[in-house]
């Protein structure tokens, strides 16, 4: 890539030479004012060799006062690092196992392959059944989060308790917007992993919007078979 200060300049290139040629070009026989010249260019062959170079010197003169530049251009991509909240669903029927071996091992090895893909991203993980609970804050340890995620179980919660059981998706997403509070980061996003839909707590539509006003994105992953 190259840029031109003074375009006019080489447009005077042309009309200097056909100028030049037709006034001042030499003719065979003729005797020349520079006798170092005139002395050796006695054939048509060795004038029209001083022709070439005479066009090699005013292009280069005319490049100079044209201001031409050359540039390399070098593109490169710069990654914004995130902060992604993962929210994982734990509620019981997370251990079906109407796709093999279960949901819950499903889910889990989703979750660990998208961390392995991950690069200067920081990584939360929110666990939720009838109640959401962070489990990891926004971190970059991505070996720590992937073996905190394999030992994921429905039994982290005592879904036995009242108010432990369920799928609260809404109270998940407001959580996980809660903890956006301190984030400086341009990207923010939620990705939600569930096996059902919401059957208690706020209503996930709601918690979405909130989400949206803050400019935080939420993908979600549905893990089950479809019937």
């Amino acid at each position: 890539m190259f840029t031109i200060s003074f375009p006019i300049v080489v447009l005077l290139i042309p009309i200097i030479l056909v100028v030049w040629y037709v006034f001042f070009r030499e003719k065979i026989g003729v005797i020349y004012p520079n006798f170092l010249i005139g002395k050796y260019l006695k054939t048509p062959k060795k004038i029209w060799l001083l022709w070439f170079f005479r066009c090699i010197i005013v292009a280069s003169l005319a490049s100079i006062l044209a201001g031409i530049q050359f540039h390399q251009v070098k593109k490169t991509q710069v990654k914004i690092p995130q902060d992604i909240m993962i929210v994982f669903d734990i509620s019981l029927s997370m251990l079906a196992e109407d796709i093999s071996p279960s949901r819950m091992e499903v889910a889990r090895n989703i979750v660990q392959n998208f961390i392995s893909s991950r690069k200067d991203d920081r990584i939360g993980l929110i666990i939720f059944s009838g109640k959401p609970f962070v489990s990891i804050p926004f971190s970059s340890d991505y070996r720590g989060i992937s073996s905190i995620v394999s030992g994921l179980s429905p039994y982290l919660i005592r879904q036995d308790l009242p108010g432990l059981s369920g799928t609260n998706i809404g109270d998940a997403i407001l959580l996980a917007n809660m903890a956006y509070s301190g984030s400086k980061s341009q990207s923010k996003s939620i990705v939600l992993l569930t096996d059902g839909r919401a059957n208690i707590g706020i209503d996930p539509v709601e918690s979405a919007k909130e989400s949206a006003e803050q400019g935080i994105q939420i993908y979600s992953i549905g893990v089950g078979s479809v019937k």
